[in-house]
């Protein structure tokens, strides 16, 4: 295979050995600070929460029909956390190893990628990403996230590394990381697309027309592989209740979430940066115009191009999926994003002063990341299982407890092994995993609390209590519950939310109409995560 010219962007003048030296040292101590915070966010994240929940139950199944219908899951990630807790067991600590693990790979990949790209030591990738605190919390999740971020950044100093040096065996990783990454994480997606077609439209400007073809035939075999995991997707219709349009705005305003906290600071800095990066990489193409230097602007080009892409492919994707855009559902991007400053910045770099610029600001922002990062880490991810626990030594068989809303029911089944039984809002018969399609059903029906109000008032009259996890929205005097008909017939159509606070506003006046007493224990765990921090209410007496 023909290659292209054989530029080492590490390569300085001999002068200039301190400096190398000072940035890998730097770059070692970034590596050390992340892998010290992972050890820290394992030690402290206790539970799993109810999505990581579900990812457990769906590594246990021995077929993939129990996933239609169900969950908008990816096969590859289930079966990763089976190999794991079969190896390792399925605690809570070995699955909190497993996350600390996948952030140990993400610093293996990062200085993989200054190999493949023959570049400087990782600064940029490892503060940016390395001590963000949504990459520290989230990413180490027992979800596809973190993973899902480690094979783009790879994919991306991959497809670099292929305008610097062609190989065989780069070529073959690309394709392996672009079969695996939308297996691994269906938001990973439109990131290998954007990142392989800014590597055709370089090899195009180029006139290299031959890696252009290969990376067509990659994209192909890409696509063919995908085409029967979207396939079976159309199959879920029950995920109408998750739709959530999205706007510019709302999707903005979870990705500056993303870059950490807090956010005016953290999103500033990456803003800085990058345009630090991209001001120095212009200087610098100016300055050598006249030299042989076709390789860094095809890798300037890439890097803007990846930038550009990846950003617009992402965002398009987010309408077309159309769920409300959690943070972490940005990492990946922020990876291939970050990659692309790394690049841009080494280009820069070339240039002595940006070099000592670019070490003096990271050595600077990196404590203070990990400053801002630091009380996230130490927050449980729920408190679930400390109200199982107690539940377990104060309810009685002939109590009942009662979990609102309804997914908290996923982790509340897997911590709660007590003799009084337990029901959500609204009542399903499964809770092992989300089961959307229930709750579809549930929004569908006129009657949708009817056997839960029974239960709990046969409980109540009988001189028994109600547990009630999570609590309810009490009313106002003469205010009423905002009662929906049968979705979609009302005007939030099939919004979960809009379903979800009426059962709430519905529970709270059934209490208020007929419990005798309400005691409030606040949530146990001062430090938790908000995404899942429930109270303990209990309800005594009855009211005709």
């Amino acid at each position: 295979m023909t290659q292209t010219d054989d530029v080492d962007l590490s390569n300085t003048p001999a002068k200039t050995d301190f400096l190398k030296r000072a940035e890998f040292f730097v770059a070692l101590l970034l590596s050390l600070l992340v892998f010290f915070l992972l050890v820290v966010r394992a030690q402290h994240a206790g539970a799993l929460w109810r999505d990581e929940c579900t990812s457990m139950r769906l590594a246990e199944l021995t077929t993939v029909e129990p996933l239609r219908d169900r969950l908008p899951y990816t096969l590859l990630f289930p079966a990763i956390v089976r190999i794991h807790t079969a190896l390792f067991g399925a605690s809570d600590m070995s699955m909190r190893i497993f996350g600390a693990a996948v952030g140990v790979l993400f610093i293996g990949i990062a200085w993989i990628n200054t190999r493949v790209m023959r570049t400087g030591p990782p600064l940029v990738l490892l503060a940016l990403i390395g001590l963000n605190s949504t990459f520290l919390v989230w990413g180490t999740n027992v979800r596809g996230y973190g993973l899902g971020t480690v094979i783009v950044i790879f994919a991306a100093g991959l497809a670099a590394s292929l305008l610097i040096l062609r190989s065989t065996w780069k070529i073959a990783a690309l394709l392996l990381a672009g079969l695996c990454a939308p297996h691994l994480l269906v938001h990973d997606a439109p990131l290998i697309a954007a990142i392989i077609c800014a590597t055709i439209i370089i090899s195009l400007l180029r006139k290299d027309r031959q890696l252009a073809f290969i990376l067509c035939a990659v994209v192909v075999v890409i696509v063919a592989a995908c085409l029967p995991f979207f396939g079976a997707s159309a199959y879920r219709d029950s995920h109408i209740i998750l739709k959530f349009r999205t706007s510019f705005l709302g999707a903005w305003q979870s990705l500056k979430m993303a870059f950490g906290q807090p956010v005016r600071v953290t999103s500033t800095l990456w803003a800085g940066i990058f345009f630090a990066a991209l001001i120095g990489a212009i200087w610098r193409l100016r300055e050598t115009r006249s030299e042989n230097s076709s390789t860094e602007r095809d890798l300037f080009w890439f890097a803007l191009l990846v930038s550009v892409a990846t950003v617009i492919g992402f965002f398009v994707f987010l309408r077309l999926l159309d769920y409300w855009p959690h943070r972490w559902y940005y990492l990946p991007l922020l990876g291939a994003f970050a990659v692309a400053i790394d690049l841009i910045f080494d280009i820069a770099s070339r240039l002595r002063p940006v070099r000592w610029a670019r070490l003096v600001l990271i050595s600077a922002v990196a404590p203070a990341l990990a400053f801002f990062a630091w009380p996230a880490l130490l927050e449980r991810q729920t408190n679930i299982d400390l109200i199982a626990t107690n539940l377990e030594n104060t309810a009685t068989a002939d109590d009942l407890i009662v979990i609102n809303p309804w997914d908290h029911g996923v982790s509340f089944n897997r911590y709660y092994h007590g003799a009084a039984p337990f029901v959500t809002v609204p009542m399903m018969d499964e809770h092992r995993i989300h089961r959307y399609d229930m709750v579809k059903a549930k929004m569908m029906s006129a009657n949708a609390l009817d056997d839960l109000l029974e239960k709990i008032a046969a409980t109540l009259a009988t001189g028994h209590r109600v547990w009630l996890v999570g609590g309810a929205q009490l009313l106002r005097p003469n205010e009423i519950p905002h009662l929906l008909p049968p979705a979609p017939q009302s005007e939030f159509g099939w919004s979960n939310d809009a379903y979800r606070n009426s059962w709430s506003q519905q529970l709270g006046a059934f209490f208020q109409a007929h419990a005798g007493h309400l005691d409030v224990t606040p949530a146990p765990g001062e430090y938790t995560n908000e995404v899942e921090k429930d109270d303990v209410w209990l309800f005594e007496g009855w009211r005709e």
